[in-house]
């Protein structure tokens, strides 16, 4: 009839901005890196929440392992944006983490603190999206990119 559906076409442009920027061996890295930075910056602002709020005898490297986990049960669905199971998991891996030091009760309020972060970092993004946010970058955006690719 008319071709491919549009989401079809999306994604074939999609996939051919994602060619060219592999050939060109620069924003594959660039994501990578970017990537691993922000999921170290997870777990450190979760190291400092524990810190702050009291989290005792969990050293500062089982936390590279503590936050993963319980990212993980906070992304299984079960509930809206696992909302109570992250702190419900944080918790008890914390007091598994040290056990006999109380820390469940401060695991639950890490992942809330650390939960509250992340909205109040998206709302920021958000702001500087609404207010044109390629103000900000070299502009455009990555469909609007894909049909200048071949």
């Amino acid at each position: 009839a008319g071709g491919p559906d549009p989401a079809r076409r999306r994604i074939g442009r999609l996939r051919r901005l994602l060619a060219a920027n592999i050939s060109r061996g620069a924003t594959l890295p660039l994501a990578l890196g970017y990537g691993l930075l922000s999921h170290i910056a997870c777990i450190l602002s979760c190291l400092f929440f524990g810190m702050a709020l009291g989290v005792g005898g969990v050293p500062a490297l089982r936390y590279f392992l503590v936050v993963p986990l319980a990212m993980g049960v906070n992304a299984i669905p079960g509930a809206p944006g696992g909302l109570g199971q992250g702190e419900l998991a944080m918790a008890a891996l914390l007091d598994i983490a040290a056990p006999g030091r109380g820390n469940a009760q401060s695991g639950v309020a890490v992942m809330f603190l650390f939960r509250l972060s992340n909205i109040l970092a998206g709302l920021v993004g958000g702001l500087v999206y609404a207010a044109g946010g390629t103000r900000f970058g070299r502009g455009g955006t990555a469909p609007a990119e894909a049909e200048r690719c071949p």
